[in-house]
């Protein structure tokens, strides 16, 4: 946790081009970083905000369009 995110929005920051992971690994495979790229992030306040900025907006989405589906929620009228 170095650079002060959770396991799960890394994900969110390789789809934002904001973390490479080594190699070509599979979208489903265990993705593994070089330790300078990290420790270089961790350092660089530019990339800790513009990676804080993509998570509000990716997690923003995301319940945004769970609320959205929650109001779409058909009513059943009793016959």
């Amino acid at each position: 946790m170095i650079l002060g995110f959770q396991e799960h929005d890394i994900a969110p920051l390789i789809a934002a081009k904001l973390l490479t992971p080594l190699g070509k690994p599979a979208s489903n495979s265990t993705k593994y970083f070089a330790s300078v790229d990290i420790l270089t992030a961790a350092e660089d306040r530019e990339w800790l905000s513009q990676a804080t900025r993509a998570l509000a907006r990716y997690w923003q989405g995301r319940n945004g369009r769970k609320k959205s589906s929650q109001d779409l929620v058909p009513l059943h009228v009793a016959a």
